[in-house]
């Protein structure tokens, strides 16, 4: 069987805050694919992907597969990303994440540059790194998704982490609305673990952490699937051709005035695969647009 390809991440890199959307998070994912996490990555080399790799690496229609790499490139020029000290958690480097880009329309190919900084975190490796699934972190579908995967898998060696929800929002860096407990929860923790335990090797469960009636954190327990289990794991069944109420549409329309690509297959099938409503969703992607 072949080895599935990853890409390597240091662990500060992974538990460092910023904001990102996920056609950023995969646009670092595409470029690195193909990268040796042994071998230095090189500060004055662009690194590209092709609109058709695009497609293929992420399952999105193709006539859309550019404007999303040109927009997470522009984006991603724009990121600076705060690294915490492993030692002193309070004392941190902030950084560029990328140096320049490089856009060509014509051919589909979008090239990025990292900064001196970061290359130090993603390649000539040898030790508190962890390596992420491609395959895996391809088919998840939130930048909070994918933040969360890549910490989970970080640790999944202590099996249960508690962790506090400043470190929670540190990590995620969600806005204002998403920092109630209730929102977080139902928001971004609860679909990421559906979606986590759906389509990765990881199988992950939580229980809050309270002071009193006070949440304070989760509990995550975290298991890696047996290569029996992962499987077993079946494609979700296709979810409706559209949506079957005046809210739903309703909803859909104004989620597409912030996210003009997104489809209702999209909606429908994304909820079906996390097991909420299709309402839920649409409210869950119209409060995501708020990280961009």
């Amino acid at each position: 069987m072949d080895t599935p390809a990853t890409v390597t991440k240091s662990n500060s890199l992974i538990t460092a805050s910023y904001k990102m959307t996920l056609q950023e998070i995969r646009l670092i994912y595409a470029v690195l694919i193909d990268t040796n996490q042994y071998e230095s990555l090189d500060s004055t080399r662009y690194y590209t992907v092709t609109a058709s790799q695009w497609q293929k690496l992420f399952n999105v229609q193709r006539d859309i597969c550019y404007t999303e790499m040109r927009n997470a490139a522009n984006k991603l020029y724009e990121r600076n990303i705060i690294i915490h000290d492993i030692l002193a958690y309070d004392d941190h480097e902030e950084t560029r994440i990328i140096q320049a880009k490089k856009l060509s329309k014509g051919s589909g190919v979008v090239g990025i540059m990292f900064t001196t900084r970061i290359c130090l975190y993603l390649s000539n490796l040898r030790s508190h790194f962890t390596k992420l699934v491609t395959q895996e972190v391809c088919k998840l579908q939130s930048a909070y998704h994918v933040r969360l995967y890549e910490f989970f898998m970080s640790v999944r060696h202590k099996q249960v982490v508690s962790v506090s929800l400043d470190e929670i929002y540190s990590l995620l860096q969600p806005p204002e609305s998403m920092r109630r407990t209730d929102n977080c929860q139902r928001f971004i923790l609860q679909p990421a673990l559906a979606q986590i335990n759906a389509v990765t090797s990881l199988a992950v469960s939580y229980e809050t952490l309270k002071e009193g009636r006070k949440i304070v954190g989760f509990m995550f327990n975290i298991k890696t699937k047996t290569k029996k289990a992962t499987k077993k794991e079946k494609t979700p069944p296709a979810a409706a051709a559209e949506f079957s109420s005046r809210l739903e549409i309703e909803l859909f329309k104004q989620l597409q005035q912030v996210r003009p690509a997104i489809t209702q297959k999209d909606v429908l099938a994304q909820a079906k695969l996390e097991g909420v409503s299709v309402t839920q969703m649409l409210e869950f992607l119209k409060k995501q647009q708020e990280l961009l």
